[in-house]
């Protein structure tokens, strides 16, 4: 009878792990580096102004949260976004991003940092407008492994308004 009840529950417990695809488990030193080229990946499309590109990094229903805009849900609005920054294009002269906490959770990745980033400006003292901030990236980690962004939000620590002297 033992062995009838063995058999039985070995095959249930087999039956309900069917379908359920393994998460990958990252080291601390492997996640660091999938963010680290996360990061680089934004980095050189903000400096090269192409915004379109970025949108490979993002689920199909990511949500974004920007400073000073309306939050996004689902990559057609974040397309509809780099629609807009085409139609006012934008250049960066720096763009930095640097991960301070990171850490996995089940199928999610949460990154906190830091952000630098410099643009023209001619209206501004010294010609260019400076911005520094904190972000926060919750990744996705898709069945290969690789890592999509779920949802982001960044703000800065510098108030425009007393930049611009107002």
């Amino acid at each position: 009878m033992k062995s009838i009840i063995y058999v039985f529950v070995t095959i249930l417990i087999i039956g309900c792990s069917q379908g359920q695809d393994a998460v990958k488990q990252f080291t601390q030193d492997a996640l660091k580096a999938e963010i680290v080229k996360m990061n680089d990946l934004s980095r050189k499309a903000m400096l090269s102004g192409d915004f379109e590109s970025t949108l490979q990094n993002y689920t199909k229903d990511a949500i974004s949260l920007p400073d000073y805009q309306p939050m996004a849900k689902g990559i057609e609005a974040l397309k509809k976004n780099v629609e807009m920054q085409k139609q006012n294009p934008m250049s960066f002269t720096k763009f930095e991003l640097t991960s301070t906490d990171f850490w996995q959770t089940s199928n999610q990745v949460v990154d906190i940092g830091t952000y630098d980033m410099s643009m023209p400006m001619p209206q501004m003292p010294g010609g260019e407008y400076t911005d520094q901030g904190k972000y926060l990236n919750i990744y996705e980690i898709q069945i290969d492994g690789s890592l999509l962004i779920k949802v982001e939000t960044w703000n800065s620590d510098v108030n425009p308004w007393m930049q611009m002297g107002q």
